[in-house]
């Protein structure tokens, strides 16, 4: 188990199903372990990165605490990384991301 940080993000993508008929689409995401809430997230589209909206972050959210709770518990094995401060990539959206 990797020491507990205080963020847990994905390194690259994070394969997620907001919709079966839609299949599989590549996420990225950052995790605050102190508050225990998804902090922000991107989806891909189109061959870029946009913002996941509210119902997207609660769907991933969902997954991560619901589905795949060992991620969160031991992220090195799931490719994840855990660190004290939110990782650069993501520190423009969390700041004006909504909370869920």
């Amino acid at each position: 188990m990797t020491d507990k940080h205080r963020y847990i993000s994905t390194d690259y993508y994070w394969g997620h199903i907001f919709d079966e008929k839609i299949g599989e689409i590549m996420t990225q995401w950052v995790y605050d372990t102190q508050t225990k809430t998804l902090v922000g997230a991107l989806i891909a589209s189109n061959r870029s990165w946009v913002p996941a909206s509210d119902e997207e972050l609660a769907d991933i959210e969902d997954s991560i605490k619901n589905a795949n709770p060992d991620s969160l518990e031991n992220p090195d094995d799931w490719g994840l990384s855990s660190t004290e401060e939110i990782p650069e990539a993501f520190r423009d959206i969390v700041s004006s991301m909504p909370t869920i």
